[in-house]
């Protein structure tokens, strides 16, 4: 029995010795690249200059083709922050992004695009304000073009109401690769990108957060220069409508039914949906009837 005992207290001291060599950090940055090698530099870039120090960057290469893994490697010999993972192969964005989320280790998960760039001060930012704000979920933050400070007209809500209304209303309410959140969260509800919305794949994904009593905002601020695009094949863009398409119906279905939302307008189907929330009592009737009125101007309840 000693013997065994001894065993115990000799694991015991050597994980905790390796627990404070390998402390877990504050932020865990997860990000996916294929075929980039010419923009990954600035991306990366804009991590490691942030202002808040405490994170790990786990960079999930999938099957690149070109020169990103010598980019990376002789970014990892520079900053040990730096976990690349490589793919057996192109798998796509959702297993990469989930192989990422599987190997993070921090408090808070935080997203980016290996052709967008994080402002500067964006992890002090959102660290802060979780840091303060402990019942929110995500936090994600407005966005501008590269090289801007204006902020694009869309994804500016931050009522959390208001945010798990919008996509009802065929609206993406936040910018993903802003996004920050807490991973204890997403691992106590198992919460991960699906399969069968590859195209759409964080419209899910918050739908997923929400649903399990999750609440997401946006910080008033630009902290993510975005990369508007279309160079993906044209393949890419269809199927993309299509997904979009069938998650809307998806949403509305679930208060005014497969039928009703065959037989009528956007308009129409809005205002079936306000009157079925009056039963269900899914979303905030008031500020969903706010938001119908401005899509619909002509409605009124």
């Amino acid at each position: 029995m000693r013997y065994i005992i001894a065993f115990i207290i000799s694991f015991l001291a050597g994980f905790v010795g390796y627990k404070a060599l390998c402390p877990r950090p504050m932020v865990s940055v997860v990000m996916s690249t294929y075929n980039r090698a010419d923009l990954l530099p600035r991306a990366v870039d804009s991590v490691l200059n942030q202002t808040f120090k405490d994170f790990e960057f786990i960079i999930v290469l999938d099957g690149s083709t070109d020169d990103s893994l010598e980019i990376l490697k002789s970014y990892a010999q520079i900053d040990k922050r730096i976990r690349v993972l490589e793919n057996d192969g192109n798998k796509g964005l959702i297993y990469s992004l989930n192989r990422g989320l599987d190997a993070a280790r921090g408090k808070y998960i935080a997203r980016m695009d290996d052709d967008d760039i994080s402002l500067p001060r964006r992890f002090e930012f959102q660290v802060r304000f979780m840091e303060k704000n402990p019942w929110i979920t995500v936090i994600s933050s407005w966005v501008a073009a590269p090289g801007s400070m204006i902020p694009f007209p869309f994804q500016q809500e931050i009522d959390p109401d208001k945010i798990e209304i919008l996509p009802y209303l065929n609206t993406v309410a936040i910018s993903h690769p802003a996004s920050f959140m807490r991973r204890d969260f997403i691992e106590q509800h198992h919460i991960r990108y699906r399969d069968n919305y590859k195209y759409i794949e964080d419209r899910p994904f918050w739908r997923d957060i929400i649903d399990a009593g999750g609440v997401i905002s946006n910080l008033p601020k630009v902290l993510l220069q975005y990369r508007l695009h279309f160079q993906n094949p044209k393949e890419y863009y269809t199927r993309q409508y299509y997904s979009t398409v069938s998650y809307h119906q998806e949403m509305m279905e679930r208060l005014i039914g497969k039928e009703a939302y065959s037989k009528a307008s956007n308009c129409e189907k809005f205002v079936k949906m306000a009157v079925a929330n009056k039963e269900k009592k899914l979303l905030n009737q008031q500020k969903l009837e706010e938001l119908i009125e401005l899509k619909c101007p002509e409605v009124k309840f």
